[in-house]
């Protein structure tokens, strides 16, 4: 799945991408971080901690650096999803356990506009069966999710 938490900061198949530097992956146990960033990534990897309430873990102590974008960047993704339909999405993850597709599927009801079938496009790459996904909606319009 692609996500887009907040600006320069995405979830892309697991990797937490800030800016365009994969700094971390989400794991069952945690965030695995690859070293200690700056003052904003930091930040950033700590959001994602606290939306999906699990731990941070440092792989490394090392200071990584990324000076290239000490004046300011805005980094986006083709196809990620908005912030908007990734907090519900990682909310449905947060409230069941479940894995980051599970979640997607149960969010399609909420998830509006171009979301919608981006997320489906995304969902279907990933294996999930159309006619589950059809299923889903058909329930939300009955209003029996």
């Amino acid at each position: 799945m692609k996500l887009k938490i907040c600006n320069n900061l995405h979830l892309i198949d697991g990797k937490i991408i800030s800016y365009s530097t994969t700094v971390g992956r989400v794991t069952p146990t945690g965030i695995k971080v690859n070293g200690k960033y700056s003052r904003s990534t930091t930040k950033h990897v700590g959001k994602i901690a606290g939306i999906l309430g699990i731990p941070i873990e440092y792989i490394s102590k090392e200071n990584q650096w990324f000076d290239w974008y000490e004046l300011g960047a805005n980094v986006e993704y083709d196809g990620v999803i908005s912030q908007k339909s990734t907090l519900v999405i990682l909310s449905k993850l947060r409230e069941t356990g479940c894995s980051l597709v599970n979640a997607a599927v149960l969010a399609l009801s909420e998830i509006k506009g171009k979301d919608q079938p981006n997320c489906i496009n995304q969902l279907l790459k990933k294996g999930v069966n159309r006619q589950r996904i059809d299923d889903i909606l058909a329930l939300s319009q009955l209003g029996l999710v």
